[in-house]
């Protein structure tokens, strides 16, 4: 068996496509925030969840442009919308493509004009630190994370659906 690879892929950020100019995107790092317990009588520590790390996305694209630079209007904190679209695709006789989608929210908090050299490509990288993320393979969400409204589905689970009722939210 072969791995899929990506093929192909644009980036969308508020209004506008990067098609063309996106080289690289840097998806976030799901990592849950742990802490360690130890009650009476426990041999050993437990560790108990207590949420999820910063969610991190970054872009990189091979020029300035003035859209990605005024997301540093953004104020709201779910700021701006961000959608990744991949097309996988394994090598191996018969495979067929596989879509990925994010779709993302944040607002940008670093933009990186780097080094600019005549007749070499523009090296721009935004950093965008998320409120909303969401992984959907093929047409199925395996993870939608909401910070703002209280959202936690992994796979088609809803995590907090008994603490939103319990909160009345």
């Amino acid at each position: 068996m072969l791995p899929s690879t990506l093929k192909r892929f644009n980036i969308h950020v508020a209004e506008g496509s990067f098609i063309g100019i996106a080289e690289e995107i840097t998806l976030p790092v799901i990592e849950k925030s742990q802490t360690d317990y130890r009650g009476a009588g426990m041999p050993g520590p437990v560790k108990i969840d207590q949420g999820y790390n910063e969610l991190m996305m970054s872009l990189k694209l091979r020029e300035y442009t003035p859209l990605m630079i005024r997301q540093l209007q953004q104020v709201d904190i779910e700021g701006t919308g961000l959608r990744f679209a991949g097309a996988y695709r394994s090598d191996e006789a018969g495979s067929k493509t596989v879509a990925v989608e994010v779709i993302a929210r944040g607002r940008v908090s670093k933009l990186d004009f780097g080094n600019t050299k005549e007749g070499e490509l523009t090296e721009f990288n935004t950093d965008f630190p998320l409120t909303y993320f969401k992984y959907v393979h093929n047409g199925e969400t395996l993870v939608e994370l909401d910070f703002v409204n209280g959202i936690e589905m992994i796979g088609g689970v809803d995590l907090l659906a008994d603490t939103r009722r319990i909160l009345n939210l």
